[in-house]
């Protein structure tokens, strides 16, 4: 009998290689998929998210002009009710007016009133004008009998004979620069500090033979203090002489003494 097993010395057919090669291609393939599938879940959900956030600020800006919209219709409202009251108040009054111009039409009494009252009134007028005229008369009067010329008494530390004086005249709220033909009066508080007060003492202070003489009133020693300060603190030469009683001051007594 034949031997049923022949042996060959050929090596047998392998697919190792092929089987290789094609799962090595089908790995890349799942690979380049599963890339694609993670960056497309990566990215269109930003997309969509931007796209969603806009939407939303549009949403939120037209909220707001409706908002807007909405306050100035409320106010819109509430301004025409308003104006409709006052039209109906008008209209009140218009209907008031003409009752009262149909009942004056048929009577004449109340323009006669409307005459008495109205002459009246230019009686009281006149009355009053007369009585303010009669008022500053005898306010006149009584300034001319109640203010009597004060008296400047001699002996004080007043002025030498050579010099030039510029009498200050001082009291409690004050003192009154009698320089030239203008008297300048300034408040207490204000002496340190008025211009037309630096400007004068200045000036006598260059003047040799300038001198301010202080007219004391009996009220005003301690404006006449404050005063001296001032006139010191510009080197002006200084004196003072006191001023008896409460009237207006002469200025023809400064030519005689």
């Amino acid at each position: 009998m034949g031997n049923k097993h022949r042996r060959t010395d050929s090596a047998p057919f392998s697919l190792f290689p092929f089987l290789s090669i094609l799962a090595c291609v089908i790995g890349t393939l799942v690979f380049l998929i599963s890339g694609l599938a993670i960056v497309q879940a990566l990215t269109r959900p930003d997309d969509e998210l931007v796209a969603r956030a806009k939407r939303f600020n549009e949403l939120i800006r037209q909220a707001r002009q409706i908002e807007t919209q909405r306050v100035r219709l409320e106010q819109t409202i509430v301004e025409a009710r308003r104006r409709e009251t006052e039209l109906a108040d008008t209209w009140n009054r218009i209907s008031e007016l003409r009752t009262e111009a149909e009942r004056l039409t048929t009577t004449n009494q109340p323009f006669e009133e409307e005459r008495v009252l109205l002459r009246l009134l230019r009686d009281l007028r006149a009355e009053r004008d007369r009585l303010i005229d009669r008022i500053d008369q005898l306010e006149r009067r009584a300034a001319a009998v109640e203010r009597p010329i004060a008296t400047v008494v001699s002996g004080g530390s007043g002025r030498p004979e050579d010099m030039r004086p510029t009498y200050v005249e001082v009291d409690a709220d004050g003192i009154t620069i009698h320089d030239r033909d203008l008297p300048l009066e300034v408040s207490s508080r204000e002496i340190a500090s008025h211009p037309g007060v630096a400007a004068i003492f200045q000036r006598v202070s260059r003047d040799r033979s300038g001198i301010v003489v202080f007219l004391i009133r009996d009220t005003g020693v301690s404006t006449y203090y404050r005063a001296r300060k001032v006139a010191s603190a510009y080197n002006t030469r200084h004196g003072k002489v006191p001023l008896v009683g409460n009237g207006a001051l002469d200025p023809g007594q400064f030519e005689a003494e």
